[in-house]
């Protein structure tokens, strides 16, 4: 009974701790990022959260942030919550799905992964909720370019995830 007592509340406080960078995040989206546009890209840091917790955490663990994670950008963005939390929870969950079939010896890697997934989520984003006055040649050029801006990142991102994966809840390490 002791063992289980003990379990409970360390999961419950990564959860939490987890709940509360999914919220950092999310505000830096909103507050920060904007102010980071270079040629009209913007890194999208819950996407790159998202993926990072699905590469370290499994699929359980990136549908799980990446529903959150979505759910909570798309009622700061004054766009569809659902459906952001419906592309981010697909995009957690195939992300924990490659875990068990890629190599993380080089950070190349998740760098890779984080440019294909923010191609796919973004573009995913731009084609169901269109904003309003954009071209789609501006919308590609963007795309591309918040694909490369998270693939930079994602290289120090995934470094510090990897060493703070142990606080996931269930998490193990990669491959």
């Amino acid at each position: 009974m002791e063992v289980a007592s003990g379990v409970q509340p360390a999961l419950a406080s990564r959860t939490l701790l987890l709940a509360l960078v999914i919220l950092v995040t999310a505000a830096a989206q909103s507050a920060v990022v904007p102010h980071l546009a270079l040629f009209g890209a913007r890194p999208d840091l819950p996407l790159l959260l998202t993926v990072m917790v699905g590469l370290l955490g499994g699929p359980i663990a990136g549908m799980s942030v990446g529903f959150a994670a979505g759910l909570l950008q798309g009622a700061l963005d004054a766009t569809s919550p659902g459906g952001a939390a419906a592309v981010f929870t697909l995009a957690g969950y195939l992300a924990g799905a490659l875990r068990a079939r890629l190599f993380f010896e080089t950070w190349l890697v998740p760098a890779a992964v984080v440019g294909v997934f923010t191609l796919a989520v973004q573009g995913a984003r731009g084609l169901l909720w269109r904003p309003e006055g954009w071209v789609w040649s501006a919308l590609l050029a963007t795309l591309a370019g918040g694909a490369l801006y998270n693939a930079v990142l994602a290289v120090p991102a995934f470094a510090l995830a990897r060493r703070s994966r142990r606080l996931l809840p269930g998490a193990q390490p990669p491959g």
